[in-house]
């Protein structure tokens, strides 16, 4: 994945963006890694995830539970 010249904004990390979905790490780690999740991005072994990508997933999510 090309980065450069990516706005992504403010970065979450793996744990801070799986508490703020209420999902396990685990969960999040495995979909980011399938692609599921978009603006997620790995730094390193890390992965990040955009705060506008996690927001995003949160609208879906309560979509989906309403």
């Amino acid at each position: 994945m090309n980065l450069q010249g990516a706005d992504y904004g403010r970065a979450l990390c793996l744990h801070a963006a799986a508490k703020r979905l209420q999902i396990p790490e685990r969960t999040l780690r495995y979909q980011a890694s399938r692609g599921r999740i978009q603006g997620a991005f790995k730094e390193g072994k890390l992965w990040k995830f955009s705060l506008t990508a996690i927001e995003e997933a949160q609208r879906r999510r309560h979509k989906e539970t309403s």
